[in-house]
């Protein structure tokens, strides 16, 4: 969550540095004086330190082991990280900018669970998962469980948690959402279930 903190922090340094430069291009006679070459090299050496810092951070996301997708305020893909494409068969180019968060996942458009808890939509959760609860490790922070029956070709079980990412002026910015699949645990517990079960019946 930090370094997504930092992303958007750097992304945000990104836009005040093109607003000072578009400032020093107005029309007062007074703010268009041609910077020296000093300050031109301290505004180049700017940008390249923020586009090295963003590089790293997005690396790091990118890289992490779990299946991991991050949106913004509107809705729109921030990061689908490798681990993502690698569960649901959908590349980060097909998805990163677009809205269609849900197709791996759905036949049909609905929210996710980062969409939900991106517009604070919490009492709407139970309607759109059976299995949900507020997470244990994280304040603020939902997970919701699930069968899904064609994740990257295959039927899975899995397991969701999103959580909202706030700014210094706790405004929500964006919200991130893991993904792991625990088909084999589940499988495995159903297995039990159906045994312990069956032991009853001859018991009874």
């Amino acid at each position: 969550m930090v370094t997504l903190l930092l992303h958007i922090h750097v992304t945000n340094q990104n836009s005040l540095v093109r607003k000072e430069d578009s400032m020093n291009t107005s029309d007062d006679p007074q703010a268009t004086a041609t910077p020296t070459e000093t300050e031109q090299g301290d505004n180049k050496q700017t940008h390249l330190l923020l586009n090295e810092e963003k590089r790293f951070y997005s690396s790091i996301i990118q890289s992490a082991a779990s299946p991991m997708l991050v949106i913004d305020s509107n809705h729109t893909i921030l990061f689908w990280n490798n681990a993502m494409a690698k569960l649901t068969g959908f590349s980060s180019f097909q998805m990163k900018g677009t809205r269609q968060q849900w197709k791996p996942f759905y036949p049909a458009k609905r929210p996710l669970l980062a969409d939900l808890v991106l517009d604070q939509e919490l009492d709407a959760i139970k309607d759109y998962y059976a299995g949900f609860d507020a997470s244990k490790c994280s304040f603020g922070s939902y997970c919701a469980e699930g069968w899904y029956d064609n994740i990257g070709g295959q039927r899975r079980y899995l397991l969701l948690e999103a959580s909202a990412v706030k700014n210094s002026r706790n405004e929500i910015i964006a919200a991130i959402e893991t993904i792991n699949d625990i088909t084999e645990i589940r499988l495995a517990q159903e297995a039990m279930l159906s045994h312990n079960s069956f032991l009853q019946e001859i018991m009874d």
